[in-house]
């Protein structure tokens, strides 16, 4: 199963209901839906339990909001899912490489909510 997809997938999708993952600082000189990014379905981020490790570990998490995300703050998501294993372990690996890539080049991600 794929879970986060390209913004090409999302547009083509006709979908909104997607959090944004944006590489580095995002500013609303930005935009939204960002070649660059990937996207997640919030229902589907819900259903997974990747939601709930968000609020526990990066504590201003907000679904509505944009939100950024430290390496030491992601270290911690990806031990928990790999803890957990499943659906949310299967998510966090596949978006490794994005976020590893993302690492190298920037000290945080952003989150772009709903």
């Amino acid at each position: 199963m794929t879970y986060f997809i390209n913004e090409k997938m999302r547009e083509d999708s006709n979908n909104t209901f997607y959090a944004e993952f944006f590489k580095g600082k995002w500013n609303l000189e930005d935009g939204w839906w960002n070649e660059g990014s990937v996207c997640i379905n919030a229902y589907t981020m819900e259903v997974i339990g990747l939601t709930e490790l968000l609020y526990q570990f990066v504590p201003d998490y907000d679904p509505f909001a944009e939100v950024e995300v430290t390496e030491p703050q992601w270290n911690h998501i990806s031990q928990k899912a790999a803890e957990t294993g499943g659906e949310l372990f299967e998510a966090i690996k596949e978006v490794t490489p994005w976020v590893k890539d993302n690492f190298q080049r920037h000290q945080v991600f952003t989150i772009l909510g709903l």
